[in-house]
């Protein structure tokens, strides 16, 4: 019988569409619990793990393909997949101040004084003042740049497409290392307190098991987990269990934390993962890689698409031109081998990241966030391996 899977630590989610899906999530687990009693799992094992499965490819969008493209309020006259700048003159913007913010993250402090160079750099390349916003959450940073709230951002690799296609975004560069074009992996890990050995199969060491995703909207902690691990025949709520961490400091976290209420097994970004590594936050000993995927795309920095194109163009440079030898950009990103961001094709570069999209069911929609709508559990849903009594 396969082991059982850690109980479930209990973690916080903003609202929009992680929310949503959690709670979709929590509907799929009480769906569950009753086929449990209807099943009877000891007679009918095979059948209740593959209605499991179904019902959990439905709950993560495994069982419904999407075409994703430019929503229709935006022209691209060039065919680059990229929102074009207005060609109305009052819909272009010219702001007094430009809001910068990098990826949403829950350590916010840390990330707005490690961009302070950049943010000063902009502002000398832009004239204009420049002022850092934060965002803890992936949803709440694509409803801001929906709204025009935001100027300039980078975005995960998953955030990219969406926020392209519904939000206005045009990527400018990536993060690169001393060859070029940064690209990262993802890395399924897991916890050395499970005994887990090094090169295993990870069919043979997951099923029966509970995997630590970070939030839909990640490509690398998310999406490209799901859909690769579903190549490979390996289906959520059937094969094993999946709960939730928030991002992937808090999966890393997880997987280094001691005790019960670490994780057995968590997807993430190989980059962030070497960050982790070189804080101290996370040690060799306290992982093995069990999976690594093919490379994809990292972080892109960009704009929205409405700037006045003037404005836009330096803001370009901005970005291109920042020098990080010696700030806290370099610090922040020590270890992981990116040492300055290279210029972007969203056409060419992301393609792999648009495909396990359309292939997971993921729209590129900017929904609304409801203002108390907000999570504190961290659902779990267990492929059972015996009858519920």
């Amino acid at each position: 019988m396969p082991a059982k899977t850690q109980s479930s630590r209990p973690a916080h989610f903003k609202t929009g569409s992680t929310a949503a899906l959690i709670m979709v999530t929590l509907v799929a687990v009480i769906a569950i619990v009753g086929l449990a009693y209807v099943l009877r799992p000891g007679r009918d094992l095979d059948e209740y793990r593959a209605k499991q499965g179904e019902l959990m490819a439905r709950t993560t969008g495994l069982s419904r393909q999407v075409t994703n493209k430019l929503d229709a309020k935006f022209t691209d006259a060039d065919g680059d997949l990229v929102a074009d700048a207005p060609t109305d003159v009052s819909k272009q913007v010219d702001p007094d101040v430009i809001k910068f913010t990098y990826i949403a993250a829950s350590n916010t402090a840390e990330m707005k004084a490690a961009f302070a160079p950049w943010v000063e750099f902009l502002a000398a390349t832009t004239g204009k003042k420049v002022e850092y916003v934060t965002f803890e959450s992936p949803d709440e940073q694509l409803v801001a740049l929906r709204d025009g709230k935001i100027h300039v951002m980078a975005f995960n690799t998953g955030g990219v497409p969406i926020a392209v296609d519904a939000g206005g975004f045009v990527p400018v560069a990536s993060l690169g290392d001393a060859s070029g074009a940064s690209k990262a992996t993802v890395k399924l890990i897991a916890s050395t307190r499970n005994g887990t050995p090094a090169g295993a199969d990870v069919g043979a060491v997951l099923r029966g098991q509970e995997l630590t995703l970070t939030e839909p909207t990640s490509n690398s902690g998310f999406k490209a987990p799901l859909v690769l691990l579903n190549d490979k025949g390996l289906v959520p709520g059937r094969d094993y269990a999946i709960r939730y961490s928030g991002g992937h400091t808090e999966s890393i976290a997880g997987i280094a934390a001691s005790g019960d209420r670490g994780y057995s097994f968590a997807a993430v970004a190989s980059d962030v993962l070497a960050r982790e590594q070189t804080a101290g936050r996370i040690k060799p000993e306290n992982f093995k890689v069990v999976y690594e995927s093919e490379k994809f795309p990292t972080a892109a920095f960009g704009y929205i698409n409405t700037l006045k194109p003037e404005l836009a163009e330096k803001v370009r440079k901005g970005l291109l031109d920042f020098k990080w030898e010696g700030t806290s950009v370099a610090k922040l990103f020590e270890g992981t081998g990116q040492t300055r961001v290279v210029p972007v094709n969203f056409k060419d570069d992301f393609a792999l990241v648009r495909r396990i999209d359309d292939s997971i069911g993921f729209e590129h929609v900017i929904k609304d966030i409801p203002p108390d709508l907000t999570v504190t559990t961290s659902p779990t849903t267990e492929p059972k391996t015996e009858p519920a009594n």
